[in-house]
């Protein structure tokens, strides 16, 4: 999990995982501040 910082300056939760077939995938679980590190690691689990 890890927090992405656009050029704009947005910041965005997401959370990289591996697929079935070997593919990685990515999850976007929220926007930052709106969503809190501890609710960012709940959304993960």
């Amino acid at each position: 999990m890890y927090l992405e910082v656009r050029p704009t300056g947005s910041k965005i939760w997401r959370y990289r995982y591996w697929k079935a077939d070997g593919k990685d995938g990515i999850f976007t679980i929220g926007k930052y501040p709106s969503v809190t590190l501890a609710e960012a690691r709940k959304s993960k689990d």
